[in-house]
């Protein structure tokens, strides 16, 4: 049985990734979500892909609706992950990932999850187009 967690190990805190990760990767964009990403090969991260997830200040005003859209962002990822890590292990490599919602309104839990497919399937185009033996 799948185990839906999300756990601390999963989460992007470190700012040394954090510099390295908007120093060193790659951007995708599928409204409404931009998406930076990299690939460690040598690093020592503890799960196989760490997130962070921002919703700008300045898009949304009320913490209330920027907290609801994290708590939505969090939901996706933690249902679909295991897409991203049956990837990852065919590729033998980590990632750290940043995932920053543009829009300024809430959207509802199922047009979210739509968007938030299409955008993990991109990512996962992505990752298994590249050559880890660098």
């Amino acid at each position: 049985m799948k185990r839906y967690t999300f756990k601390k190990s999963e989460r992007l805190c470190s700012k040394r990734y954090i510099k390295y990760l908007f120093a060193k990767g790659e951007k995708i964009l599928v409204f409404p979500f931009s998406v930076y990403w990299c690939v460690c090969v040598n690093e020592d991260i503890p799960a196989p892909a760490q997130v962070m997830i921002s919703v700008s200040k300045r898009k949304m005003k009320h913490a209330v609706d920027r907290n609801h859209t994290k708590r939505v962002i969090r939901e996706c990822y933690r249902l679909h992950k295991e897409n991203l890590y049956e990837t990852l292990a065919q590729k033998d490599c980590k990632i750290l990932l940043s995932i920053n919602y543009l829009q300024d309104k809430k959207r509802k839990f199922p047009s979210m999850e739509q968007k938030y497919m299409r955008m993990l399937d991109r990512l996962t185009e992505a990752i298994s187009n590249i050559d880890t033996k660098q």
